[in-house]
């Protein structure tokens, strides 16, 4: 077996499920892992992974497809239709070396294909792909979901503006009238008061909506791919139905 060194072993800190039915094999990969500075919590079928992942959420599965139970093509079924783990990626390491069973596997959306005995190099150069891959990814999200929260800063700011000036404006009229305003006109007031609030309240929403992205950008590995386009096309819509909005979509 080959070795690293060991600061690199020190420094190498990501966490891995392995998912393995055969006990010896599970504890020799295991201890391999852990050779190489990783850090291991061994199941030994796809039920038993769903269950460890409540717990906890791990860097990277290394997973066989022959098991009891549920099997790996279920598992990473189950794991691909839920928001929290679409990006946690996945390496099977099975004996099924045909390619009929790794097309199956790349269209569920396995990460990588391997096949057993594995040199634990190959092994090893698969998992650090696969975490790079991620961290690409993730940086990647992180840089759209901050461009996106600039600009819906901007269009905020000068959105503020407009429905304020217009309660503010209407609120002057009724300080400044006296009492011989008539019931009509105070009712037309109040009208306009109140789409001006409503229209604060939406963007206030939004200010919300985008404190949530905020708070989201620590935890990437939860977040549900957003569609920018109607995100945009909501707010913007919301800009449009306000007085004096320069804003339009269409």
């Amino acid at each position: 077996m080959g070795t690293f060194s060991d600061k690199s072993q020190q420094e190498n800190k990501a966490s891995v499920l392995l998912v393995e039915d055969d006990a010896n094999l599970n504890l020799a990969l295991t201890e391999m892992l852990q050779f190489y500075g990783y850090r291991v919590t061994g199941v030994y079928n796809g039920r038993e992974a769903l269950e460890a992942l409540r717990r906890f959420t791990p860097d990277v599965i290394i997973c066989d497809i022959a098991m009891p139970v549920m099997d790996g093509y279920a598992f990473l079924q189950r794991l691909r239709s839920d928001p929290d783990f679409r990006l946690l990626p996945v390496i099977f390491l099975t004996a099924y070396s045909a390619a009929e069973n790794q097309r199956r596997a790349k269209e569920i959306g396995v990460e990588d294909y391997l096949t057993k005995p594995v040199d634990p190099k190959d092994l090893v150069a698969s998992v650090e792909n696969a975490l790079k891959r991620r961290q690409l990814i993730e940086a990647e999200i992180e840089r759209n979901m901050e461009q996106l929260r600039s600009q819906i800063v901007g269009l905020l700011q000068h959105e503020f503006r407009n429905p304020l000036t217009f309660i503010l404006g209407y609120a002057e009229l009724l300080a400044a009238s006296d009492n011989s305003i008539e019931a009509e006109e105070l009712r037309m007031v109040a009208q306009a008061i109140l789409e001006g609030g409503r229209r604060l309240q939406h963007l206030i929403e939004n200010f919300l909506l985008m404190a949530e992205l905020q708070s989201l950008s620590g935890a990437l590995h939860h977040i549900e791919p957003i569609n920018a386009y109607t995100l945009w096309k909501d707010i913007l819509g919301e800009c449009a139905d306000c007085p004096q909005s320069k804003y339009s979509f269409s």
